[in-house]
């Protein structure tokens, strides 16, 4: 008993302590943040929305369910979670968050079924208690792991149901977060369910200061995206909305960054002199690039088109690339493909979602910085269906082979849908565990003694 008396004056010092702390920090960075709200259109126009000023109205008599999607692939992954989720809870209202363009971009296009879709507020003390006072929600529900400690605080002074599901805690951000164990150990206290992808998660989060006994090992909910059914049809139709002939081999390298396209269009130049009909489709992770690109395609000598500028077929024999400038159309463009480069691996950015490509069985080349994506990486080279170079030549050379022989391309992208049998159930086994925070007022949202790990 006086342990738990001591632990909530503990907790209570540290709540207070960061929130004088961040007030501090806001007005030392306040110059630079109005300088990017007002540089970049994209804050400017979620700027009001992330200080709780607008778009946070009551949602009515019945607490919602809020569940917080990072990005693109964090949306994806979450939707058929909130179909099965809606199927258990018939009439439950459900609030989606992000906080990327893309990502809200792409929660309005999947949830259309009276969710409601918000930016996430900024974590500081007037915009989190403004949205906290306003959608007053019976449990909130993160996947992945961004921690936002202020927050989480609040979620926990106001007794409100917390979990973190298909959790990920990178070797980086686990040896950063290291540094603070001792204020985050408080500031997860407020989480009760911490559902983690693997079992290197979950020695990772407890590393850094959660409870053992809230720990859960259930997988990636990424796997238990439904696979396309209409992949053949999709490659059709793309291939004649772009541009792009059957007579084209068309080699996609998604979400892009900086450092990594210079090499991609210097491959595909090379492999160009003997692949004459070989095109390629390049979509960097923050399409507002697109204009530096163009940029660096007329230097390299390579003829490239924004996807919003492509009409059909016409002159489509004098572009050699095509500049994907959409937000939240990459996951579809990957039928068209015939071998796929994983972007955010030739720089230390550790890579983007593998599945994606996977779900249309193509063949994946990935560099050598897969921290973020290990679990996946490793079992796509485990059964040969991803294929893991270490620079330049590596990658002219696996691509030159895929491009010659067909019944390798074949064999490769395979074995990589494969996987996909292998690791589903994420999602019921996370609808399993959350079953409490469903009815938070008659059932104990506190489940004890996490799964073996």
């Amino acid at each position: 008993m006086e342990a738990d008396v001591r632990e909530e004056h503990a907790s209570g010092w540290v709540f207070w302590g960061y929130t004088v702390g961040i007030f501090l920090v806001s007005v030392l960075i306040l110059p630079w943040l109005l300088w990017k709200i007002v540089s970049v259109k994209n804050r400017r126009t979620a700027f009001l929305e992330r200080m709780g000023l607008r778009g946070w109205q009551p949602t009515g008599e019945e607490r919602p369910f809020w569940i917080h999607t990072v990005s693109v692939g964090e949306v994806l992954a979450t939707a058929p979670f909130v179909r099965k989720l809606k199927k258990l809870c018939p009439g439950l209202p459900v609030v989606i968050s992000s906080i990327t363009p893309a990502g809200r971009e792409t929660a309005e296009k999947e949830f259309r079924d009276g969710e409601r879709v918000v930016c996430f507020p900024f974590d500081y003390p007037v915009p989190v208690w403004l949205a906290l006072r306003n959608v007053q929600p019976r449990s909130f529900l993160h996947t992945e792991t961004e921690i936002w400690p202020y927050f989480l605080l609040m979620l926990g002074r106001k007794g409100i149901p917390t979990a973190i599901v298909n959790g990920r805690m990178s070797a980086g951000s686990c040896r950063r977060y290291g540094w603070f164990r001792f204020f985050l150990r408080k500031v997860l206290l407020s989480v009760h369910v911490f559902a983690m992808q693997s079992r290197t998660d979950c020695h990772r989060i407890i590393r850094i200061g959660a409870d053992p006994r809230r720990v859960y090992l259930t997988g990636n909910m990424k796997f238990d995206v439904p696979v396309p059914d209409d992949g053949e049809e999709k490659r059709k139709s793309l291939r004649e909305e772009m541009g792009f002939g059957e007579d084209c081999f068309v080699f996609v390298a998604g979400s892009t960054h900086d450092g990594e396209e210079r090499i991609l269009l210097d491959v595909y130049a090379e492999l160009k002199k003997e692949v004459p009909h070989l095109k390629m489709l390049l979509a960097p992770r923050h399409p507002e690039r697109c204009a530096e690109l163009e940029r660096i395609c007329e230097k390299e000598g390579v003829s490239a088109e924004r996807r919003t500028q492509r009409r059909g077929k016409a002159g489509v024999e004098r572009v050699d690339v095509l500049l994907l400038d959409t937000i939240g159309e990459l996951a579809g463009v990957y039928a068209m493909a015939d071998i796929v480069f994983l972007g955010g691996t030739f720089v230390p950015i550790g890579g983007h979602n593998p599945l994606e490509p996977i779900l249309y069985k193509k063949p994946v080349l990935f560099g050598p910085y897969t921290q973020k994506i290990t679990d996946i990486a490793d079992a796509l080279l485990e059964v040969g269906g991803g294929i893991r170079v270490g620079d330049r030549e590596g990658l002219v050379e696996e691509a030159r082979r895929l491009i010659e022989d067909p019944a390798h391309r074949e064999v490769v992208g395979r074995a990589a849908h494969g996987i996909l049998a292998q690791h589903r159930g994420a999602t019921e086994r996370n609808l399993a565990i959350l079953r409490p925070f469903l009815y938070p007022d008659g059932v104990d949202p506190k489940p004890e003694g996490g799964l073996n790990i």
